[in-house]
């Protein structure tokens, strides 16, 4: 788990990130790197592809662990942090700090190469992301929705206890393990740090951002999220977003309440509302979402909820 001195730390070494295209001063390759991780890694198949990088399925050959090797471009890379006095790019530097939260995926190793870095991160044998689940079954039930939905809240409450903002939830970043029903909470590209003093730019996915961002060029972290979340849960349940176009984000509401695909509880219907309220002072806060009165209803087990076919 992250300690509060590490946190501490980690914190006064986030402030040298820079946004500049630097090269890598002052580190030294280590050209046994390729070498080592040949050694203990096999790559199988391409998992994801974004604009942070591209993910593949991997083994780890000394124990047949599944695992995930993501990928960066170092041309690609914008903004850098520390770990241990080494220059890494700001999403290992990120994945260092969600270590021990639960939810969240976690980094095992990274490795530097010529072409730019590769991150291990564990994986579920059998998995999928919300997105690909949503197109193969369609819309989710309201009690696979709570299971899924409840664990992602826990999670996102407890990187911001940490001052952690992901900056890009969304259907394609929440990955399901399909034997246990845990979620893991992946894509730390757009990830940073919450300060006070600092405004928070936008990074993320244009229909999961709030309207305020929109309308005043504002981005408040914990407002943002809640919105995003209100915008998973939404699609969840209809197998869509609630936003379709950019400008529908800030005009839709002016058309009545958002249209409902399937059939599903008032009581999630009110958290949607709440998580998706236009005026960010009045949207529900991060940390008043757990005592939502659905939030509070009993999970069913997985083995109840999922039937794969």
């Amino acid at each position: 788990m992250v300690t509060a001195v590490y946190f501490n730390e980690m914190v006064k070494k986030a402030k040298k990130l820079t946004s500049s295209r630097i090269k890598l001063l002052h580190y030294r390759l280590s050209e046994n790197d390729i070498k080592i991780f040949k050694h203990e890694y096999q790559i199988e198949d391409e998992i994801g592809k974004g604009g942070f990088g591209t993910v593949y399925s991997a083994l780890r050959l000394r124990d047949q662990a599944p695992v995930a090797v993501k990928f960066i471009e170092r041309q690609k890379i914008f903004e850098w942090g520390q770990i241990k006095e080494k220059q890494v790019p700001k999403e290992i530097f990120m994945l260092s700090l969600t270590t021990g939260i639960k939810g969240t995926v976690q980094m095992l190793e990274w490795f530097a190469i010529p072409d730019g870095f590769l991150i291990i991160m564990g994986r579920p044998k059998q998995f999928i992301d919300l997105y690909s689940l949503l197109s193969k079954h369609g819309p989710l039930s309201e009690m696979m929705a709570l299971f899924i939905f409840k664990q992602l809240v826990n999670t996102v409450t407890e990187c911001f206890k940490l001052k952690i903002l992901h900056r890009d939830i969304k259907d394609e970043n929440i990955v399901i393990d399909l034997e246990t029903g845990n979620i893991l909470l992946v894509d730390f590209g757009a990830a940073t740090i919450l300060e006070d003093s600092k405004p928070v730019k936008f990074q993320g996915t244009r229909l999961y951002c709030p309207p305020e961002w929109y309308t005043l060029s504002i981005y408040l972290g914990a407002e943002a999220t809640v919105w995003s979340l209100g915008v998973v849960l939404y699609s969840m349940l209809n197998q869509q977003l609630p936003f379709l176009t950019e400008r529908d984000v800030y005009t839709k509401h002016l058309l009545g309440p958002l249209p409902k695909f399937t059939d599903y509880s008032k009581d999630v219907e009110d958290l949607i509302n709440n998580c998706l309220t236009q005026e960010h002072d009045k949207r529900i806060k991060l940390n008043d979402l757990k005592d939502h009165s659905w939030l509070k209803r009993q999970n069913l087990q997985w083995e109840k909820i999922y039937a794969p076919n």
